[in-house]
């Protein structure tokens, strides 16, 4: 039996650099009144369809789509009933608002208030996966090898880790996302093209570091040795950011003390190619062929983005080779390979045209005739 009641449209939005979402949705009527309500409400979920990036509303949560859930939402039956239904037979234009914090006067992003257009009161809900920023801050700096380096400030939700499925191994993933306004903290997403970094996170590591008077948790994801990446990929490391407002006044030798161990709760990797820091090695035609050999598709976009040139024709081969081997190979490192190898051999056929010097029939005098 179906479980589907309808669409929702679910949007971010920024009030006073906090954001909040802004859900309306719709319910087919006459499947929303055949539900059994408890105490008069019904719930109904918001969840992600991830084959057409869509969210809907649905009855229960549909087998196999926990991971899309957005929120959980109870309707008043009645009151919801009473909103006039279109053509369809649906109800449409039913809204999400974030109540307020009484004591801070700002969106409580976990608690809604659910509305008609006429702004009357049709239930309340709340978000099972918080998709906002708690506070993500990235600096890039020139480190003294001559590299830039990256180093993200993060502050995470306690309760929002908690609320996370740790996998096997314990741990849990958040994404780093760019905004128009900077970064975002993203949880119980896939990454897109607007991710950054993946960060993974062991759970109980994570949980057990003191949190701030707002419950939350403060990181630093940071640059690892190069030297010392291995072959999961990952290039980042995360540890607790221990800085607090007047430690900048600290002795040199206090500092030391104070930030000489670092607490490490996880790693990951840079998902955005300008953001990979590079080894010189790395920007040569044989740490081109690793990066290629690794299918290792970031660490080969940011090569060839830093030097184009490095492409030969060898690398090209390369790729077909391991096409042929390796069904899951990177189609991003056989469409970047491919692309510059044509750049460079248009240019490198300009260059031989031009050195070739252009050779002149000598004019013949013609005789005067008198």
């Amino acid at each position: 039996m179906s479980t589907f009641l309808g669409l929702a449209n679910v949007t971010t939005k920024e009030d006073n650099n906090v954001s909040f979402k802004s859900v309306n949705f719709s319910l087919h009527a006459e499947r929303f009144s055949s539900l059994e309500d408890k105490g008069g409400k019904i719930p109904v979920f918001i969840v992600k369809n991830d084959e057409t990036n869509k969210h809907e509303v649905h009855s229960s949560i549909p087998e196999g789509k926990k991971q899309g859930l957005d929120s959980s939402l109870y309707l008043d039956k009645e009151k919801t009933l009473q909103i006039p239904s279109n053509e369809q037979g649906y109800i449409s234009s039913i809204y999400v608002s974030s109540k307020k914090d009484v004591k801070q006067g700002m969106p409580n992003l976990s608690v809604y208030s659910l509305k008609d257009n006429e702004k009357n009161y049709l239930g309340n809900g709340f978000s099972n996966s918080s998709k906002f920023e708690n506070g993500v801050n990235l600096k890039q700096f020139t480190d003294q090898d001559g590299a830039t380096s990256k180093l993200f400030n993060v502050r995470i939700k306690g309760s929002d880790i908690e609320k996370l499925d740790a996998d096997s191994y314990g741990n849990v993933r958040v994404l780093i996302n760019r905004t128009e306004n900077g970064h975002r903290l993203l949880l119980t997403e896939k990454p897109s093209k607007e991710t950054d970094a993946v960060l993974v996170l062991d759970k109980n590591e994570t949980l057990s570091i003191s949190k701030n008077n707002d419950g939350q948790i403060r990181l630093i994801v940071a640059d690892k040795n190069p030297q010392n990446i291995g072959r999961d990929k990952s290039d980042l490391v995360i540890y607790e950011n221990k800085f607090r407002a007047g430690d900048e006044k600290l002795s040199k030798e206090d500092k030391s003390e104070k930030f000489k161990e670092k607490n490490y709760v996880g790693a990951g990797y840079t998902n955005n190619p300008s953001l990979l820091k590079l080894k010189e090695d790395d920007l040569s035609k044989d740490g081109l062929k690793a990066a290629i050999t690794k299918n290792e598709t970031i660490r080969t976009f940011a090569i060839i983005n830093a030097k184009p040139d490095l492409v030969e024709k060898k690398h090209g081969d390369l790729v077909k080779k391991m096409i042929n081997e390796n069904p899951s190979f990177s189609k991003g490192i056989e469409t970047a390979v491919t692309t510059a190898l044509k750049k460079n051999e248009a240019g490198l056929g300009q260059k031989e045209a031009s050195a070739t010097p252009e050779i002149k029939e000598p004019k013949m005098k013609q005789p005067k005739i008198k």
